[in-house]
């Protein structure tokens, strides 16, 4: 099972797991988000998913949830400093 943590889970993010992630990997579960919309969130998470956390942060969301890794999906303005933010984690990147 890989444990994913998700920054920014719009629907694009949402449609990268359902629909190529979890054919390659079917148990895998997200554990912890950063978005500030968490009831548009909540709204589109997996019933597999409805636990995960919600986090302030990236550091507060590794720390809490101990993802295996992290799949990054804000707006394109933020990609980059969210990638740059991940890199001191040791955390696959989606």
């Amino acid at each position: 099972m890989i444990r994913l943590g998700v920054i920014g889970y719009g629907r694009r993010i949402h449609n990268i797991i359902e629909g190529c992630l979890r054919q390659v990997e079917p148990d895998l579960c997200v554990v912890g988000i950063v978005d500030p919309d968490r009831e548009g969130v909540r709204a589109r998470l997996s019933p597999c998913d409805r636990d995960a956390a919600f986090s302030e942060s990236l550091d507060e969301l590794v720390r809490r949830c101990k993802p295996d890794a992290l799949a990054i999906g804000p707006r394109c303005n933020l990609h980059a400093h969210y990638a740059i933010e991940a890199a001191r984690y040791a955390l696959s990147l989606i």
